[in-house]
């Protein structure tokens, strides 16, 4: 099954189980990221920094440079990895553009059938 009708499908599901499926998905993108962000933080900017500091970069320590300035280029792209990993999760699950008042509402109308 190709991702379009893969997403039609989960787009038709019910919101509380769409609801889940972003949920578990949001996690992962979280953990993925976070993971990265340690990496970066205390692997290359602590840990690694002396094994770092044989390789140049702009005639600097490579280690010295990651510990200054590129750790911050890492977490500028993060925030926009982030970005558009969320905005294609919330593609996926049908929630994209999607007033929060009209979806709560609809979650409501749905828990009330159940009941």
């Amino acid at each position: 099954m190709d991702n379009t009708n893969e997403a039609t499908v989960v787009a038709s599901l019910p919101v509380e189980e769409r609801l889940d499926i972003y949920w578990n998905a949001n996690k992962r993108v979280l953990y993925t990221l976070l993971t990265v962000w340690a990496f970066v933080t205390f692997g290359c900017g602590i840990l690694l920094a002396d094994w770092l500091d044989r390789f140049q970069f702009f005639g600097f320590p490579l280690g010295f440079w990651f510990t200054q300035q590129g750790a911050m280029i890492f977490y500028v792209a993060l925030i926009f990895i982030y970005h558009f990993w969320m905005k294609k999760i919330e593609r996926y699950c049908g929630f994209i553009e999607q007033d929060p008042v009209k979806l709560t509402k609809q979650l409501l109308r749905e828990n009330d059938k159940g009941a």
